[in-house]
């Protein structure tokens, strides 16, 4: 029964409209197994990373921090008692409610170590500390990855115990959907039953397991309005020869029966490569093959991609773009969005209102406010460029861009603000489509950022004393007037939004040229009030 935070912070440049800036906690179970970055592993991530050692499935800790030095808070370990495994993998959501009394926003803010930290960072700005949203504490997350391995009594589906490679079970966990549940019951009963499938074990040196492949993760996602579930299936063996333990057990989990669970089925085939570590997923596009598609209704739907509906907009999800845990809680940012740029939507005189997305995935934020932005200006007086390096995107965007765009028949690749062209996706890092815009004569208005953990910067390129080269082309930015941060990774954050905020001192290199940003508002929320 995880819970996490949202932090939604608003900052302006000091010499023109305002600026904001949000910071957004992630749920767990994104794009890497626990801890691609140590040598032991822990707990599932979100966007692509590990989280935290204290993090648990369904939650990832972000907050923003004053500027000056805090004092150290001891936290307190929460246990989650449904799960027997939770305790074991640090995880650090479940019973806050017994130890603390957070039945309001004050309680928050006064007992809670990461929103207390950001109520005293905005007293020191002079702004009031911040309301806080509550979403269901339980069964609130809808995207679960977990490792597969071997056990006592039968297969164990679950996450690693903190500092080994053993896998404890994750199945009572509170905080998953209840058809996530029921999927993940079926699935052990599935495995359980088929003895002839191998599984991966990592204490194991086999030859068969080397050559023929085992499995090794599995990914359950569930879609909404059908109540059922997205499976991925990782083989650890490159693409080739059918496996037919594999095949048989698609077969058994396949079943048309009226209780039916599964939405469809994907077999990921993770061929061994040492730069993989203990990501989840390969990176190569042919490692995908859906197994078994469910027959859908309307013609442009594709064949086992989730689609979700979020706040009033249809989505389309592949199994291989990144994807919110807690969709109730990412609907409520959506909205706190929607509102801030409604409030500041009478500062953009120029048309038309020029909105870049960074780091935009299938891009939900950024064709949900150009969407809104269109719906009282029209769609002549809106131009959207979104991006993201993961080429894997560019597909479920552009469905997704012509199920919300009024006849739209071709979306630019051009990464530019081109006449004309109402939204266009470009297939570049952040630092690519700054540096590219930097010495373009139509930068954006509005700019909305959902980086990684490691923020702005790419990693291992931020140097101490000295400004992202990221922070110092948005803060030389002529047009822009409002800029949205989600951040999940909190000290990344601290340090991309200390840089926006802070005065250029006179001294300087120049390195904290152009326009310094004010705080205009925060949000949090959290699954746990």
């Amino acid at each position: 029964m995880a819970w996490y935070n949202m932090f939604c912070t608003g900052l302006a440049p000091w010499s023109a409209p305002p600026l904001s800036i949000g910071q957004r906690k992630c749920g767990a179970g994104a794009d890497q197994a626990p801890s691609a970055r140590t040598s032991a592993p822990r707990s599932l991530g979100a966007h692509g990373s590990c989280v935290r050692s204290s993090a648990c499935p369904a939650a990832v800790v972000a907050y923003m921090a004053c500027r000056h030095q805090e004092p150290r808070i001891r936290r307190r370990t929460l246990q989650l008692r449904d799960a027997p495994g939770c305790t074991q993998n640090g995880c650090a959501c479940a019973t806050q409610a017994e130890d603390y009394p957070f039945k309001s926003s004050q309680d928050y803010q006064h007992h809670h170590v990461a929103v207390r930290r950001l109520a005293e960072w905005q007293r020191l700005l002079g702004l009031h500390p911040p309301e806080v949203f509550a979403a269901e504490p339980r069964g609130h997350r809808t995207r679960t990855k977990l490792a597969v391995a071997p056990g006592k009594d039968g297969v164990v589906l679950g996450l690693f115990k903190r500092g080994t490679q053993e896998v404890l079970p994750a199945l009572g966990c509170a905080a998953l959907h209840p058809v996530l549940r029921q999927a993940l019951v079926r699935l052990q009963k599935a495995l359980d039953g088929l003895k002839s499938l191998a599984l991966y074990d990592p204490g194991v040196k086999s030859a068969a397991q080397s050559a023929g492949g085992a499995l090794r993760f599995v990914q359950l996602t569930v879609e909404r309005p059908s109540q059922r579930v997205q499976l991925v299936l990782v083989w650890t063996c490159k693409r080739g020869p059918a496996v037919p333990a594999l095949e048989r057990l698609v077969e058994l989990l396949w079943d048309d029966d009226p209780g039916d669970v599964w939405h469809s089925i994907w077999i990921h085939w993770r061929e061994p490569k040492p730069n993989l570590g203990n990501f989840v997923f390969a990176l190569e596009t042919s490692a995908w093959e859906l197994a078994q598609p469910r027959a859908l209704s309307g013609g442009r739907r594709r064949p086992g991609f989730v689609y979700e509906n979020l706040d009033g907009l249809e989505f389309t999800f592949g199994p291989f773009n990144f994807q919110q845990a807690n969709l109730v809680v990412f609907e409520q940012i959506l909205r706190d969005m929607k509102r801030m740029l409604r409030e500041r939507a009478a500062e953009f005189e120029d048309e038309p209102v020029r909105l870049l997305e960074l780091h935009a995935g299938i891009g939900v934020i950024g064709l949900s406010l150009a969407h809104e932005l269109a719906s009282r200006r029209g769609w002549a007086s809106v131009a959207l460029l979104s991006s993201d390096e993961n080429p894997k995107c560019a597909a479920p965007f552009t469905a997704n861009a012509r199920g919300i765009v009024p006849d739209l028949e071709v979306l630019s690749e051009e990464c530019t603000f081109t006449a004309g062209a109402r939204v266009g996706f470009s297939p570049l890092s952040a630092e690519e489509v700054l540096d590219r815009l930097s010495s373009s004569n139509e930068g954006p208005h509005v700019l909305v950022m959902d980086p990684p953990r490691t923020g702005l910067a790419p990693r291992g390129r931020k140097k101490a004393g000295a400004a992202d080269a990221c922070v110092r082309r948005i803060r030389a930015m002529p047009d822009l007037r409002l800029l949205i941060y989600m951040s999940c990774g909190p000290r990344s954050f601290r340090a991309d939004a200390s840089q926006l905020i802070e005065a250029a001192p006179e001294d300087t290199d120049g390195s904290l040229a152009g326009r310094p940003f004010k705080l205009l508002d925060v949000k949090c929320s959290t699954t746990r009030i």
